[in-house]
C-alpha cells in the first residue's frame, strides 16, 4: 500500500495516525493463544508458523495505539480497522523519511508535533447502578444494569456526550461490548459474563460458560473493568448456606471460579502483601484470632477487588470470619498492572472544596477536563493552570446509588476513532 509507520523513541505514527508521548511495552506470547483469545482465528489463517512472538504495545496518556506484533525482526504485524497489515521494515533511520521530496504530496508525512494546537479529549464511562430483578424465581431480589457514557471536547467545548446500554470497552483488539446475561441452570439462576467484539469475527460466546458448573444461584456485580481485567462481586447462595466474594479475573476468561492472585500483581519482595495487610487491619481493629491467617481455609488470596478512594484506584481485600465479613485496603497500587492510567491533576482537598457534595473525582491525561461524582450527577469541569471553572460545562443525571467502574480517556486522534465506534451501537444523545 505504501504507507509508512514510523516509531521512535517519544512517538509514532502509522499511515494517518500519530501519537506523543509514546511508550513501549514488550510482552513474549504463545502466538495460536494470542490469535485466539484476542483475533478468534488460528494463526495458520495468516501464515504464521512461530509458536511465540513478541507483543509490542505502543501507549499514549494511558491510553493503547496500536499492538505490533513482531514475526521476526524485519517483519511485523498489525490489527487496524478491524483487519490485519503487515509491516516490512525498510530502515533504522527515521529523519530520512521526512526529507523534502522523499515522498508525494500523496503520502507526505508531518511529524506528529507540527500538528495543529486542537486539544481533544474524550472518555467513555462505564456506570453500573441496582434494579429490581424481573424474575419471580429469583432468589436475589436485585440484580445489576450496566450503561456507558460517551463525552468528547475539543478545546474544553463539549461536543458530544451519548449513552449506550452495557459496557463498551477499549481494548488492543479493537472495541468489546460486555453484557451480564442471567441465565437458569437446572433449577437455579446464575450470570455469566459475555465478553463480543464491536465486529463479529465469527459464531458463539467468547467468554465461554466455566466448565466446572457449580450448583446454586449465582450473581455476578460488575466492580471494575479495564482493557484486560475485570472485576467482580460473586455471591452465591443455595439453600440456607450463602457467600460472598471478590474475584479479579482476565477478561478473556470472566466466568472462571478462580481469580489471579494479590502476588501475581506483586513485587517478588511483596508476596505476602494480601496477609499482612489483612493482619495489620485485624490489628488495628483490636479483633483476634487464635490461627494464622495463611493457615485458614476462608482467607483466599483471590478475594480482592478494586474500589475508589480519593480519586484513586485502590485494592480492598475480603475475610470471612465465619459471623461476618470483613474488609481492608492492600498496601500495593494497582496502576501498571491492573490500571493504565489513574492520576488525579487536581488535589482531591480542591475538589472537595468546590464540590463538597463530590463522591469520587477523574482527570483527563490532557489535564484540561475533571469529571466529579456525585450522588446525583457527573459533572464536568475544565481545568486552567491547576484550577477548577467555576461552573461545570456539562452536568448529567445519574440514578440514585449509580457508581462508576470504568473511566477509558482517549486524546488527539484516538478521538475521532473512539466516537465512530461508540456511534455503532446507536447511542441516545444525552440532553442535559
Amino acid at each position: 500500500m505504501d504507507r509508512i509507520a514510523v516509531f521512535s523513541d517519544t512517538w509514532a505514527m502509522v499511515a494517518d495516525e500519530s501519537c506523543t508521548d509514546a511508550k513501549y511495552q514488550i510482552r513474549k506470547v504463545k502466538t495460536r493463544d494470542y490469535m485466539l483469545f484476542h483475533h478468534n482465528m488460528d494463526m495458520e489463517d495468516l501464515n504464521i508458523s512461530n509458536p511465540m512472538i513478541d507483543i509490542i504495545s505502543i501507549i499514549s496518556n494511558g491510553s493503547l495505539f496500536f499492538d505490533i506484533a513482531m514475526l521476526d525482526e524485519d517483519t511485523a504485524l498489525i490489527y487496524v480497522d478491524n483487519c490485519f497489515y503487515w509491516l516490512k521494515k525498510v530502515s533504522d533511520k527515521i529523519d530520512s523519511y521526512y526529507a523534502n521530496g522523499q515522498k508525494n504530496s500523496q503520502n507526505k508525512i508531518e511529524k506528529p508535533e507540527a500538528k495543529d494546537n486542537l486539544l481533544r479529549t474524550g472518555v467513555l464511562i462505564g456506570l453500573r447502578s441496582t434494579v429490581p430483578s424481573t424474575n419471580e424465581e429469583d432468589i436475589f431480589n436485585e440484580r445489576a444494569s450496566y450503561r456507558t457514557f460517551w463525552i468528547s471536547s475539543y478545546n474544553k467545548n463539549i461536543q458530544s456526550s451519548l449513552e449506550a446500554p452495557d459496557l463498551f470497552i477499549p481494548r488492543r483488539s479493537g472495541f468489546w461490548t460486555l453484557t451480564v446475561k442471567t441465565r437458569k441452570y437446572n433449577d437455579f439462576l446464575q450470570d455469566n459474563i459475555v465478553l463480543e467484539p464491536l465486529v463479529p469475527r465469527g459464531a458463539g460466546i467468547i467468554n465461554k460458560i466455566d466448565e466446572q458448573l457449580i450448583k446454586g444461584n449465582i450473581k455476578k456485580d460488575i466492580l471494575f473493568v479495564s482493557d484486560d481485567y475485570v472485576a467482580i462481586e460473586y455471591s452465591w447462595t443455595m439453600g440456607s448456606v450463602a457467600e460472598r466474594n471478590y474475584r479479579v479475573l482476565p477478561l478473556d476468561d470472566a466466568n472462571s471460579l478462580s481469580g489471579i492472585l494479590v502476588s501475581d500483581i506483586a513485587r517478588e519482595d511483596m508476596r505476602d502483601i494480601f496477609y499482612t495487610s489483612a493482619q495489620a487491619h485485624l490489628v488495628s481493629h483490636g479483633i483476634k484470632i487464635d490461627e494464622e491467617l495463611k493457615g485458614i481455609v476462608s482467607v483466599s488470596e483471590d478475594n480482592f477487588t478494586l474500589e475508589r478512594r480519593n480519586g484513586n484506584w485502590t485494592l480492598k481485600g475480603r475475610l470471612d470470619l465465619g459471623d461476618r465479613y470483613e474488609e481492608f485496603p492492600i498496601g500495593l497500587s494497582p496502576v501498571g498492572k491492573l490500571v493504565n492510567y489513574d492520576e488525579l491533576h487536581v488535589p482531591w482537598d480542591s475538589v472537595k472544596e468546590r464540590v463538597p457534595m463530590a463522591l469520587d473525582a477523574y482527570t483527563s491525561p490532557n489535564k484540561d477536563l475533571l469529571i466529579v461524582v456525585t450522588g446525583n450527577f457527573l459533572m464536568i469541569y475544565t481545568i486552567e493552570n491547576g484550577e477548577l471553572s467555576e461552573k461545570p460545562i456539562k452536568k448529567i443525571d445519574i440514578k440514585k446509588g449509580e457508581s462508576v467502574v470504568m473511566v477509558e480517556w482517549a486524546t488527539g486522534d484516538y478521538v475521532a476513532r473512539w466516537e465512530k465506534s461508540f456511534n455503532q451501537l446507536n447511542p441516545y444523545i444525552i440532553n442535559q
